[in-house]
């Protein structure tokens, strides 16, 4: 990634909050997690930063589902154990991912 297209990215997700107001009141958060939704960005940040996670090589056991910022492993398995070890497996999978793009965005900084 351009050290331009990385700073915008980096402007882009800085000091967000959620608002909420009921009647006369309001209410304000800092929001450092998740995608930005209902944005002109936000698909585009969603295919480069989730569909990576999606298209991962999951087994024929596990389906993956995901919606906003939120994601679902489904595991079809004929015990619990064995859902058990097939949920393990995907989670390994999954955090060597996490693990790549935070060691990627590191290299990118510098």
């Amino acid at each position: 990634m351009s050290r331009n297209l990385y700073q915008f990215t980096q402007d882009y997700l800085r000091e967000r909050r959620a608002v909420i107001s009921i009647n006369s009141n309001s209410m304000e958060k800092n929001i450092t997690k998740g995608c930005p939704q209902s944005s002109c960005c936000g698909p585009g940040s969603w295919n480069t930063q989730y569909n990576s996670l999606l298209n991962l090589s999951y087994t024929n056991h596990t389906n993956a589902i995901a919606l906003a910022d939120d994601m679902v492993i489904m595991i079809k398995a004929e015990s619990v154990r064995e859902a058990e070890n097939i949920a393990n497996v995907e989670l390994n999978k999954i955090s060597a991912w996490a693990k790549e793009k935070i060691d990627s965005t590191n290299v990118n900084q510098k």
